[in-house]
């Protein structure tokens, strides 16, 4: 339908590119290449000193490149990697009618 928002992405495609990011930079780092990933920056706060907020996470502000060639992107792109594991056992759990039983 025109003019209608796209709804989330199923948790089965989020698996999917989960499993894909991580492949990409196990491989990079498999074949001695320092992995980098670009991020989107959303806004998380509102700027605007009139009080018209329009902040929203529907549209990037910027971007960022991280790498492991400083070892301050390399602890965030750990942590973004833990993340994203905790984010795809949830997905499983709840994909699957397992609530409750997720571990790490």
């Amino acid at each position: 339908m025109a003019g209608k928002p796209p709804g989330p992405p199923a948790p089965y495609d989020l698996l999917d590119r989960i499993r894909n990011v991580v492949r990409s930079i196990v491989l990079d780092i498999s074949d001695q290449w320092l992995p980098s990933i670009y991020l989107d920056r959303y806004r998380n706060h509102c700027a605007d000193p009139s009080g018209t907020c329009r902040c929203g996470y529907e549209s990037a502000i910027g971007g960022e490149v991280i790498s492991m060639e400083r070892e301050g992107h390399a602890r965030r792109l750990d942590v973004m990697l833990r993340v994203l594991l905790i984010v795809q056992g949830l997905l499983q759990a709840t994909g699957m009618g397992l609530r409750g039983t997720f571990t790490i």
